[in-house]
């Protein structure tokens, strides 16, 4: 079950990007350093110019992919850095954690749950955080990818338009790549995922959404007050 980034509405404004990156950082370094981990920002020292876009779609994206980093590391690193080639906007969130195997790969996107109640107690979460992060890089006109071996820690890259003003945006990308199951093993996306399809009723697309934005919300909150 595939969000369709396109029904989703977006709120064009000039946007202060390095604040809104620091801002982000200061909300995720809880939920990094309960792990045991260390929070890295790295931003450029030229700035990035005028920024145009959704302010809240690219917070989203970001506390989504720090957030999920700093569940799936324990002990670790995670470095947030963001760069400007002058039109496009690149970010880079890389952990030390536990990693993605390779048979996993191409169902990390997909709308998934947990993949079974032990890991649900283990790292919790409804699992669409990932899918709700990679529609809002599409609505915006933009992209993830991600790289990423089991045991080795993963890196997601993000690219994003700097000024989004006259650009038709809010296209699902038709020829993505269907997800495909793997083999159960333990690792992220294993962890994270599980198939929740709304043919099976499972979880319905508007739901999923509501469920993942709302707990992404509680989950920022708690991070803000320094709640575990």
């Amino acid at each position: 079950s595939k969000i369709e980034a396109g029904q989703m509405g977006v709120y064009i404004e000039k946007i202060n990007l390095p604040q809104l990156l620091e801002d982000v950082v200061a909300t995720a370094m809880p939920l990094a350093t309960n792990n045991g981990n260390e929070l890295v920002i790295e931003l450029p020292d030229e700035g990035f110019g005028e920024v145009h876009t959704d302010h809240v779609k690219v917070r989203q994206i970001l506390f989504n992919l720090l957030s999920n980093a700093a569940k799936f590391t324990h002990d670790g690193t995670i470095t947030l850095r963001a760069s400007s080639d002058g039109e496009r906007l690149h970010i880079t969130v890389n952990d030390t954690g536990i990693g993605i195997s390779k048979e996993n790969h191409a169902r990390l996107f997909d709308a998934f749950t947990q993949a079974d109640e032990s890991t649900t107690r283990r790292y919790g979460g409804t699992g669409l955080g990932l899918t709700i992060t990679s529609a809002f890089c599409r609505l915006l006109g933009g992209s993830i990818t991600f790289d990423s071996e089991l045991g080795e820690g993963t890196t997601f890259f993000v690219e994003l338009p700097l000024d989004i003003r006259g650009m038709k945006i809010g296209e699902d990308d038709e020829d993505g790549e269907d997800g495909e199951d793997g083999p159960d093993g333990e690792d992220r996306a294993e962890a994270e995922l599980d198939d929740a399809s709304a043919a099976d009723g499972d979880v319905t697309v508007e739901g999923g959404v509501v469920e993942a934005l709302t707990e992404a919300v509680e989950v920022e909150a708690k991070a803000a007050s320094g709640e575990r």
